[in-house]
């Protein structure tokens, strides 16, 4: 029982009783957006009868009786803490006690005895057995000495060696490291339906896309910068320093930059593809390399390195929340809505070679998606639990 349950259920009562500012509830109704459980309890009490029942139960219990008996059970099984650990505890009303005890507590006895998999929420609108929230912030941060972080749930700091990392929800900071730091290697590692912000000991970003891994020195030298793409999409803004280039390795090409922007994926049938978005890159591979400027990409075939002029909207579409479906058929868009939702895609039909045009965000449910590329493709759709049919054409 932790102290970001009581918080949660602190927040979930007084959003109950009307009591939260407007940035407070957009907070809670943003983490129930992306927990199905959270969403659920909420869904549960926005009928008035049943919150009337139980908020009535909540003034019949004795809130005094029932919190050292929670504490009493905590000091039996768990090692004794120093009186001042419960300082913050103090300061909760026993009414926020007494609400945990009946929504909180139900709430994580529910998750835990409830088997339903991550994402899954009923389906209101458009027929389907079941609906499938987008993907959010989430990574596992492997550290030097083999320690994995799950990164995405709780703020806070790290340390590996000298170095020192502050973690947010979407976004892990090298803020401090030295020399010795440089021979320390950590890897980020994103999920399907995953999306993480690492920004270096030097100031570059790097958005990882999901399904995504990069590894990197916990500090750079002062003549050297690298990561290592091991898979997926990453975007890269690049710090400036002169005397050090930053170089991208892949599996297909080495990218070399001095301060730019710009997108490297290794998704499409396991070749390499990088776009530009600001500045000038060099991209090698043997002794074969290309220079390329704004608006231009290079992309890694068998037989050499290709360059073609690109619409930007490709590299910063996902970045910027969006699906991206200029130029791919149906069977490419949903290997991109798959990787996202984090479901497994089963064909009943033959799919079209036929390419599309367009985008749409990447914010909405599953079934908005499928709503989209019915009308899109003349396909139709079923959602079955993690599982997306694509069914023959309409009649």
């Amino acid at each position: 029982m932790s102290k970001e349950h009581f918080e949660l259920a602190e927040r979930i009562s007084r959003y109950l009783q009307g009591k939260l500012n407007p940035e407070e509830e957009a907070e809670l109704l943003a983490r129930a957006a992306e927990d199905p459980v959270i969403y659920r309890l909420l869904k549960q009490y926005e009928d008035g009868e049943q919150l009337a029942e139980d908020l009535a139960f909540m003034d019949s219990v004795d809130k005094e009786a029932d919190w050292q008996l929670m504490l009493k059970k905590q000091e039996e099984t768990t090692v004794p803490f120093h009186n001042t650990t419960f300082t913050w505890r103090a300061k909760i009303g026993w009414w926020v006690a007494a609400c945990f005890l009946i929504i909180s507590g139900a709430f994580w006895l529910w998750k835990i005895y409830t088997p339903v998999p991550v994402g899954i929420i009923p389906d209101t609108q458009y027929g389907h057995k079941n609906d499938v929230l987008p993907g959010g912030n989430s990574a596992i941060l492997t550290l030097s000495d083999g320690r994995e972080v799950e990164l995405g749930i709780d703020n806070g700091q790290i340390k590996d060696g000298n170095a020192e990392l502050a973690v947010g929800e979407q976004l892990v900071n090298y803020i401090k490291g030295d020399e010795q730091d440089t021979a320390r290697h950590h890897t980020i590692r994103t999920p399907k339906g995953g999306t993480y912000i690492v920004e270096l000991s030097d100031g570059t970003k790097a958005w990882l896309n999901a399904e995504s891994a990069l590894e990197f020195p916990v500090a750079f030298g002062n003549d050297s910068r690298w990561v290592k793409l091991l898979e997926g999409e990453v975007y890269f803004e690049v710090a400036q320093q002169a005397t050090a280039p930053f170089l991208v390795y892949s599996s297909d090409f080495q990218v070399e930059v001095l301060g730019t922007a710009f997108n490297v994926n290794t998704y499409t049938n396991g070749r390499s593809k990088a776009i530009l978005t600001a500045g000038k890159i060099k991209v090698k591979r043997g002794e074969e390399q290309q220079v390329i400027e704004a608006g231009y990409a290079v992309t890694a075939f068998p037989d050499k390195l290709s360059v073609q002029e690109v619409d930007m909207e490709e590299a910063l579409a996902w970045k910027d929340g969006y699906f991206y479906f200029d130029g791919k058929n149906l069977q490419q868009i949903l290997t991109e809505v798959a990787r996202w939702y984090d479901v497994k895609v089963e064909y009943e039909t033959e799919m079209p070679k036929k390419k599309y045009r367009g985008g749409m965000k990447r914010s909405v449910t599953l079934a908005n998606v499928c709503d989209v590329l019915t009308d899109l493709s003349g396909k139709a759709f079923s959602i079955e639990g993690k599982k997306l049919i694509v069914k023959s054409l309409r009649n």
